[in-house]
C-alpha cells in the first residue's frame, strides 16, 4: 500500500528526510546557520585622531620648506642672449659674370651670414647650368604634361636673373609678392621684406 503524503509517515530515527517532522528539523538548522548581522562598531573621539593622523602622514608632502628657500635665496643666473655673428666671409666677385656677391642670412633669428653664392660662382651663375638642362630636357619631349610644362615655364623666367646687390634680381618680376618670390625667385630688398612679414604673420597666427 503507497502512502498518499509523507507528513502522514513515522520515522522512528527523526534523520530520514523524507518524512514531516525531519523536514522542519532541517528548516530550523538552516535558519540557525544563518549568521546574525552585527551592529557597527562605534570608534571612541580619540580613536579617530589617532586614525586621522595616520592618513595625514601617508599623504605625498611638498618639497621641504629649507630648499624652497635656499632656492629662491640663491642669484639667478641673467640670460644673455646670443649676439648675431659677424661677418667672417669677405666679400668677392664671380669669376663668371664679375659681380660682386652679397650676404644671406643663414640659421635660426639672423645669428649667421654667409656669402650668396656657391663656389666661386654667383647664385644666378651657379643655378643657369641647371636651368639649362632641365629647360633642354623638358623641350626634347613633346607629350609634356601640365606640371612638366609649368615646370618648363618657371626654368625659363629664372633663367633671366641677374646679380644686383649681390642677391639674384629679377627685372620682369612683381616685385613685393609672393609669386616674385616663390616662382621667380627675386631676392631684392622689395621681395625679402615681404617674405619676412609673411613669415612673421604666420608665426604670431600659430602662437
Amino acid at each position: 500500500m503507497i502512502a498518499t503524503s509523507l507528513s502522514t509517515q513515522s520515522c522512528p530515527t527523526g534523520y530520514c528526510g523524507q518524512c514531516g517532522p525531519c523536514r522542519r528539523e532541517m528548516r530550523e538548522a538552516d535558519r540557525l546557520m544563518i549568521p546574525k548581522v552585527q551592529a557597527p562598531i562605534e570608534l571612541s573621539p580619540t580613536a579617530r585622531e589617532i586614525m586621522a593622523e595616520e592618513r595625514k602622514r601617508t599623504r605625498p608632502t611638498r618639497r621641504p620648506i629649507n630648499k624652497v628657500a635656499n632656492r629662491r635665496a640663491t642669484t639667478a643666473t641673467p640670460y644673455v642672449r646670443p649676439s648675431r655673428a659677424k661677418n667672417t666671409a669677405t666679400p668677392s666677385p664671380c669669376t663668371e659674370c664679375g659681380e660682386m656677391r652679397g650676404y644671406k642670412i643663414c640659421g635660426g633669428r639672423g645669428h649667421g651670414y654667409t656669402l650668396d653664392a656657391v663656389g666661386n660662382l654667383c647664385t644666378v651663375c651657379a643655378d643657369k647650368p641647371k636651368l639649362t638642362a632641365q629647360i633642354a630636357a623638358l623641350e626634347a619631349n613633346p607629350t609634356r604634361t601640365k606640371a612638366e610644362h609649368n615646370t618648363l615655364s618657371r626654368a625659363r623666367i629664372r633663367l633671366r636673373r641677374i646679380t644686383r646687390n649681390g642677391r639674384p634680381y629679377h627685372p620682369e618680376a612683381p616685385h613685393g609678392t609672393s609669386n616674385a618670390y616663390a616662382s621667380y625667385q627675386c631676392r631684392c630688398d622689395e621681395c625679402r621684406a615681404y617674405k619676412t612679414e609673411q613669415d612673421s604673420a604666420a608665426r604670431a597666427k600659430n602662437r
